[in-house]
């Protein structure tokens, strides 16, 4: 897929990220967000989708959770 194909393709991750969540797989989409702004160095992009994610879970607090747990 491309993800794998391009690890670099911060559309391509995020794309699976929307696929798991639309899925029901809440908590796997949110490692995979909060591996995305790791792995993105907290850009814009990864960040937005960070709230996206825990916005569809009803979830707000669990932004300021994960972004603490990634700067620890």
């Amino acid at each position: 897929n491309a993800a794998t194909d391009d690890p670099d393709n911060f559309d391509a991750h995020a794309h699976i990220v929307r696929l798991l969540l639309k899925m029901g797989d809440a908590d796997e989409s949110a490692k995979l967000a909060a591996k995305l702004v790791r792995q993105f160095q907290a850009s814009p992009e990864s960040l937005s989708l960070l709230r996206e994610v825990y916005q569809q879970v009803g979830s707000q607090a669990g932004v300021i959770n994960q972004l603490a747990k990634l700067h620890a």
